[in-house]
């Protein structure tokens, strides 16, 4: 991201697709995507309509907000696309990847498990320059931010707001 001010449009949320979430995870969840909605930034996630995936997405349009599903052709039977927000079936992991990687602003990372360690792998390398290309924004984890004492999707909306200003984030 350059050093000059601007207003993020876009975050892409990473997440986990179980509905065996703690229900802690999926009022996270909720409430980021509400918020995400509220503050007038468009939600890019996975496309699944379950476990955290679905509640944030869910959340989002629920509030107004613009949300846009990306989801390989072979998880539509097991992560249900919503049938209310865009979603674009893609042909692949890394194709998905890529189009949430390019369609974001700024990236989120909630709780999940290997699935969401590895989509995440790729928008950090990126976010580190330790392979070609530089993403728009920065990666912020919401549980990372516990030890400040708010909550964690306010938080990390406030780091992004921080970083769309152009302002120091504390690293």
């Amino acid at each position: 991201m350059s050093s000059k001010s601007r207003r993020l449009d876009s975050v892409c949320v990473y997440c986990a697709s179980s509905n065996a979430a703690d229900p802690d995870f999926l009022a996270a969840a909720s409430q980021l995507g509400a918020i995400i909605a509220g503050e007038g930034l468009r939600l890019v996630y996975g496309g699944g309509g379950v476990g955290l995936m679905g509640a944030t997405a869910r959340a989002a349009f629920e509030a107004g907000g613009r949300v846009l599903g990306v989801i390989p052709h072979f998880l539509t039977s097991h992560e249900r696309p919503l049938k209310e927000v865009p979603t674009i079936i893609v042909q692949s992991m890394h194709e998905r990847k890529l189009m949430m990687f390019e369609e974001a602003d700024a990236f989120a990372i909630l709780p999940g498990g290997i699935g969401t360690l590895e989509e995440v792998i790729e928008p950090y390398l990126l976010q580190q320059g330790l392979i070609q290309r530089t993403p728009r924004g920065r990666m912020l984890s919401a549980s990372g931010f516990r030890h400040i004492g708010l909550n964690p999707p306010q938080e990390v909306l406030v780091q992004l707001d921080l970083l769309a200003r152009g302002e120091e984030d504390g690293e």
